[in-house]
């Protein structure tokens, strides 16, 4: 038997997630140089579901009000504080000086897997490029 939630319903239980959540992590994200805004929309959705702080934008990654990134966050670009930063480097340092400690994410031999990754309590998870991935500082 199938459960359905109405709108209502996955609001309340998305509440209800939220404040049971471990906050010992302040978790943000910065997506370095995206192409595609419809892939910075479905990416507003991953971050409303881990709780993050905010989503910070570098380089040429689009942002709203882009309308195709409505589109895929089905609403989460209003619910996750966003900011733009200028140019990766930049933004990296920006991130450092505010207490981010800044963690790459990277298919690549000798990486950790996040799941056994002990986090700082301000992370900062990179993001790269879709296709040439991420910028090192």
């Amino acid at each position: 038997m199938k459960t359905i939630l109405s709108k209502t319903g996955v609001r309340k239980l998305n509440r209800e997630m939220s404040e049971s959540r471990n906050s010992d992590v302040q978790l943000a994200f910065l997506l370095q140089d995206w192409e595609d805004a419809y892939n910075v929309g479905g990416m507003f959705r991953v971050a409303d579901a881990c709780g993050a702080h905010e989503m910070v934008f570098s380089g040429r990654t689009p942002a709203p009000p882009n309308p195709q990134i409505g589109v895929t966050s089905l609403g989460h670009h209003r619910r996750v504080q966003w900011r733009e930063l200028g140019r990766n480097e930049e933004a990296a340092v920006a991130l450092k000086d505010e207490g981010y400690s800044l963690i790459a994410v990277e298919l690549a031999d000798g990486a950790q897997h996040y799941m056994e990754f002990s986090y700082p309590s301000r992370v900062c998870l990179v993001l790269g490029n879709e296709g040439k991935g991420v910028y090192g500082t």
